[in-house]
């Protein structure tokens, strides 16, 4: 299965990690870069990235622990009652996923809830 769609989902994981971290760029000890979501997602495919990335868990635990990462650090934002839930309920999610399509879905209900930040 080819995802069609990498370039956007990248930018779209690219963009809630960022706001999560207010847009500073860390020379990417955050995972603010997209190119983690794109390596996961050319690894799946079968493309060849020995190089950027050893294995499919690997990256796939990598991204995971980046946007737990964003997840904790909006937890410790003030929120209201239904975005804790929502980020509790992602954190979850979180856990069980088990591939890029997984998180992309993750990052949609992530964008979604930080529309204000």
């Amino acid at each position: 299965m080819t995802n069609d769609n990498a370039y956007n989902d990248a930018y779209d994981y690219e963009t809630f990690i960022r706001r999560a971290f207010k847009n500073v760029t860390s020379e990417g000890k955050n995972g603010e870069h997209g190119i983690q979501m794109t390596n996961l997602i050319d690894i799946e495919e079968g493309k060849d990235l020995s190089k950027l990335a050893s294995s499919n868990i690997k990256q796939l635990e990598k991204v995971k622990g980046f946007i737990a990462k964003a997840i904790s650090k909006f937890l410790k934002m003030s929120l209201d009652k239904k975005e804790k839930f929502e980020f509790l309920s992602m954190k979850s999610d979180l856990e069980k996923a088990k591939s890029s399509k997984d998180l992309i879905a993750i990052v949609a209900r992530g964008l979604v809830i930080t529309d204000r930040f």
